[in-house]
């Protein structure tokens, strides 16, 4: 097979980029002797992560789950047996409007009631 020249051009940059790569990695991570893992020598500046904030995960779960919330008290009624029902129980719990060890039913009753009114008042 013979390949054309701009085939060869790439072919020849994608291997000197492979060796490049290989070259920079092997001369700049080190073995420790001692437990075999390989350490890297560049060093990530204190305090420096790349790991998202857990507050703002946090403020946005719960915003999240507010919108559900909205959208779901505009289809259930007290005393409805439904999927929507659970979903909202879920959501109510999440955000501490129901004791993390009920375990939610599907029915719309007292529980879900008051959890309902306090979340409501939570919005005042």
């Amino acid at each position: 097979m013979i390949m054309d020249n701009k085939k060869l051009v790439i072919l020849g940059v994608v291997v000197v980029g492979l060796v490049v790569g290989i070259y920079i990695l092997k001369n700049n991570a080190k073995v420790d002797s001692k437990t075999g893992s390989s350490t890297s020598t560049y060093s990530i500046p204190v305090g420096a992560t790349n790991a998202p904030d857990p507050v703002v995960i946090a403020r946005v779960a719960e915003r999240v789950s507010r919108e559900k919330i909205e959208g779901l008290l505009k289809d259930v009624k007290p005393g409805q047996t439904s999927d929507k029902v659970f979903e909202l129980q879920t959501e109510l719990q999440k955000l501490g409007y129901i004791v993390k060890s009920w375990k939610p039913t599907k029915f719309y009753g007292t529980v879900t009631t008051n959890a309902v009114a306090k979340y409501m008042a939570s919005k005042k």
